[in-house]
């Protein structure tokens, strides 16, 4: 067949306003409520398109197997190999389909330069389940295997990913809805893992692809047997596929995210500060804020620290920043981290009560204006607290200490 001949009846093309649309709901509607661009994050809520794409995909490659099984052109001989006939339009659906994908990815990224993982496995993942809805038609009705395959997919990428157990099964579909921060990557285990289970998907895609003309001498010839005998061996290799990715994610928890190397942009000052390169501009201001705030603190003996990090280095105090924090906002996050470290840990009311008193006393020493709207009355009552109560307060806060805390 032609490629002019396959492109007027590729399903792809028919339904591409569709896929387009599908792309741009999910480009739109996964908008980052984080003000600072992310890469990974966005990639990673482009990529989330694939458990909407998948099934849609299956579904065409459905109609290709059904179009090929109609016109009968692996029954009869052809000048090319039968499964090269075969997997042409399959793979050309797949193709335009993973296109679309793609641009999205990229488009929502604001580059090109993203991980190669989230392009690989978008277009494996597609791919795989085209080949396994071709094969699907080629030994059912498609009033059965339309439906089934479109169905089987959806379900599987929705229930994999919110309702099965053990949690490690999500990870296996290639389908990730992430609660990614920038302190987070996605998993390289989950992207292999995906990978594995799609290859399984394809291979038993291809094994049904192959039946109608295989005259294997253990298969049953009865229509009936032979579609069973078919489904059992798909249902092994797709359990093959289970067992041989699920190693690689087993340790992983709910989410497949993984610590984040450190690629920290530092500014050799006193204390020395690294920010992530997402946050490269906030490094002058961090810099200021900082010296000025625990300048200010020394009266309640609260030391510098040598360095001050978004990566939780061991010696380094944590600091959270966007692109939209202004001073006060640094220095509220200063304030947080170091009562973290060196005060108690919050974990009852009473506890919540002085910690933003002693909170609210280091903002002003900072030289922070607290909003009165926006006080409660831990914070009112530091702000009308003369200079000796306020280093009072403090210096009781700081000298229980996190191991005299009672839980």
């Amino acid at each position: 067949m032609r490629l002019w001949c396959q492109l007027k009846t590729c399903p792809a093309i028919w339904l591409s306003p569709l896929i387009v649309l599908i792309v741009a709901a999910q480009v739109q509607g996964r908008v980052s409520p984080f003000a600072d661009p992310y890469v990974e994050l966005d990639a990673a809520n482009a990529a989330a398109v694939v458990g909407i794409l998948a099934p849609l995909a299956a579904l065409m490659g459905g109609i290709d197997g059904m179009h090929l099984r109609r016109a009968g052109h692996l029954m009869w001989g052809t000048a090319r190999p039968r499964l090269i006939t075969a997997m042409r339009p399959p793979l050309l659906t797949a193709g335009i389909t993973s296109l679309f994908a793609v641009l999205g990815i990229f488009y929502h990224a604001g580059t090109v330069f993203v991980r190669p993982g989230f392009v690989v496995i978008t277009v494996v993942v597609l791919t795989a389940w085209c080949l396994f809805g071709t094969g699907l038609a080629h030994v059912l009705h498609p009033a059965l295997s339309l439906p089934l395959g479109f169905a089987g997919c959806y379900f599987g990428m929705m229930f994999a990913r919110s309702t099965l157990d053990p949690d490690w099964i999500r990870h296996l579909t290639g389908f990730w809805v992430t609660a990614m921060d920038v302190n987070t990557v996605l998993s390289e285990r989950a992207m292999v893992a995906s990978g594995v289970f799609a290859a399984a998907v394809a291979a038993a895609g291809l094994l049904l692809l192959c039946a109608p003309w295989t005259r294997a001498p253990h298969l049953p010839r009865s229509g009936w047997k032979r579609r069973v005998t078919l489904g059992a061996a798909c249902a092994g290799i797709l359990a093959a596929g289970v067992a041989a990715a699920a190693p690689t994610v087993l340790t992983l928890g709910p989410t497949p995210l993984e610590e984040r190397a450190n690629e920290t942009i530092c500014r050799s000052e006193s204390p020395v500060v690294c920010l992530w390169p997402e946050h490269e501009s906030k490094l002058e201001a961090v810099s200021k804020t900082s010296a000025e705030a625990f300048a200010a603190w020394q009266q309640f003996g609260i030391t510098q620290p040598v360095s001050i990090s978004e990566y939780p280095a061991p010696n380094a105090l944590d600091l959270h920043v966007s692109l939209l924090s202004r001073d006060e906002d640094i220095a509220a996050s200063l304030a947080y981290a170091t009562l973290l470290r060196l005060g108690c840990p919050v974990r009852t009311v009473d506890q919540q009560h002085e910690f933003a008193r002693v909170s609210a006393v280091l903002l002003l020493e900072s030289g922070v204006t607290l909003a009165p709207a926006t006080l409660r009355t831990a914070e009112r009552d530091a702000g009308a607290a003369s200079a000796a109560e306020k280093a009072a307060v403090v210096r009781e806060y700081l000298a229980k200490g996190a191991q005299s805390c009672t839980p």
